[in-house]
């Protein structure tokens, strides 16, 4: 008896009635007032910027992306007629993050990363 892919494929969707799906998750919510909360935040920094006299180069924009080490596989088998889809995925101690900055004067800041915590 030979176990290949083929057969546990056809194994899932014959006797099982699995199908292969892509896991699902729930999207971002994003607030109804993104322009005014924007423009609010804008006004704010130009504000403190010039009554506090802030030069731009002090004002620093920071973005952080999570670098997985090992990636998990996002597809698992699940009942054909299934709408969500958990997964199991991998734990997060097997990334880091890395940090990007930049000033508003236009310097890119050297990236760090963070490797715990």
């Amino acid at each position: 008896f030979c176990c290949s892919e083929r057969f546990v494929h056809s194994f899932f969707q014959s006797v099982m009635n699995w199908t292969l799906h892509q896991a699902t998750c729930a999207a971002a919510h994003v607030p109804l007032d993104v322009p005014v909360e924007c423009e609010w935040t804008f006004f704010c920094l130009v504000y403190a910027m010039k009554w506090e006299n802030i030069p731009p180069s002090l004002l620093v924009n920071v973005n952080q992306m999570g670098i997985f080490l090992l990636p998990s596989n996002s597809h698992t088998f699940h009942d054909k007629e299934a709408k969500q889809v958990n997964a199991i995925v991998k734990d997060e101690k097997r990334a880091y993050t890395v940090l990007v900055a930049s000033t508003a004067d236009g310097d890119v800041l050297p990236f760090q990363q963070v490797w715990g915590g």
